[in-house]
């Protein structure tokens, strides 16, 4: 397993493999049986499957190709399982003394259904067109899509997705958590529900960026307390607003710092937008690379279940500043090849004011697309109090 990226490499390899030498049609349908046969022989304790969403994201398989037959023996396997428990049932009641001839002829009935293995016809797709129908505005905007409210990003990808995942990443006091947290403001004066959990800064730190995002008012004359006294009623103010608009639509905690308890902060609050800053610091067992890409596939899992849509954070590798022009790529992203792999968009940073300490770039912030499922890479210019 040490030669594949990740568990379900690993076990997509060995399915499509088993698949090919038995000459047996491959499809999605036959990956996922084969893929867990594998897999509990080889988790004996484990009683649950792997994900078939994962599978076929693992190995680019489209989930909607499958062969007719397929379809039809997995509804005559799930069918015979039904029966079968419906004949348990009954025979437990008569055992027990309770409705002996209406359980047998229960039993004979369902015995029958189970040897015709009748067919069932698959269900069309006319509930879910008209569902995602719904989901796309008058003049083609998607309400899947969860715009930055910011030009020079949404030119470029039109903004995040509901169900996928954003990364944005950078080196070190490159600016990822405060573009965040301007977006933030931002996508809070739309209604949304924000949901933001710090594995580096603390809570108190966060509050004052977003307070300095709230008000204009930088950043260190909030943390050294040298504001006019203009500036600081206009802080006070600022609570009032906070608490009428956004009591219940904004979240951060930093005390969360393994996957179980953001998953049931994720389930309890049901946020529409979820920010993990950054995603290396996740409370690992073994603080393997594998175990961080199992941790991105189940939080990737639990967007595509609650409908919203999930920034992760994270840091690049010194890679870019041994580069000529010190420009972040893809490959940068620390620990996890998978991150780059599954990210619907990948927002790279670049602070130029680090290198050349200039004034007309103290409020210059680049950021690079590397990746967009869904628009054109490119790169565009903000200018934003850091």
């Amino acid at each position: 397993m040490e030669y594949f990226i990740d568990s379900y490499a690993y076990y997509s390899y060995g399915a499509l493999l088993k698949l090919y030498q038995d000459k047996t049609p491959i499809d999605i349908i036959s990956l996922f049986r084969e893929a867990n046969k594998i897999y509990h022989q080889k988790n004996k304790s484990d009683t649950h499957d792997l994900r078939v969403s994962e599978l076929s994201e693992v190995i680019g398989f489209p989930i909607d190709k499958v062969y007719l037959n397929s379809i039809m023996d997995m509804v005559d396997e799930l069918e015979k399982q039904h029966y079968d428990n419906l004949i348990r049932e009954a025979a437990r009641e008569i055992s027990e003394g309770k409705n002996r001839e209406k359980n047998l002829k229960d039993i004979a009935k369902y015995g029958k259904l189970m040897s015709n293995g009748k067919k069932k016809e698959t269900a069309n797709i006319v509930s879910d067109y008209k569902e995602i129908l719904s989901n796309i505005r008058q003049g083609g905007i998607d309400r899947e899509i969860i715009p930055f409210n910011m030009v020079e990003l949404d030119s470029v990808s039109g903004g995040i997705s509901r169900k996928e995942v954003t990364v944005i990443a950078g080196r070190p006091n490159m600016g990822k958590t405060s573009l965040v947290i301007y977006t933030i403001k931002l996508w809070l004066h739309e209604g949304l529900k924000v949901l933001f959990i710090s594995l580096d800064m603390t809570k108190a730190q966060i509050i004052k960026k977003f307070m300095s995002s709230v008000t204009n008012i930088n950043y260190t004359k909030l943390r050294q307390g040298t504001m006019t006294p203009t500036e600081h009623q206009k802080l006070i103010e600022s609570q009032v607003m906070v608490e009428q608009k956004w009591k219940d639509k904004f979240w951060i905690y930093d005390n969360v710092l393994d996957m179980q308890g953001i998953s049931n902060l994720i389930s309890s609050l049901h946020p529409d937008i979820t920010i993990i800053d950054f995603i290396q610091n996740i409370k690992r067992r073994e603080n393997s690379r594998e175990e961080l890409n199992n941790i991105v596939r189940d939080l990737r899992h639990q967007a595509r279940t609650e409908n919203m849509a999930l920034i992760l954070l994270s840091q690049l590798n010194r890679v870019s500043e041994m580069r000529d022009d010190n420009m972040p790529r893809l490959a940068d992203i620390s620990e996890s090849d998978y991150i780059a792999q599954i990210t619907a968009d990948a927002l790279l940073l670049h602070y130029p004011f680090k290198l050349t300490n200039r004034d007309d770039d103290v409020y210059k912030l680049i950021v690079f697309f590397a990746k967009t499922k869904f628009a054109q890479s490119g790169a565009s210019e903000i200018r934003f109090n850091m």
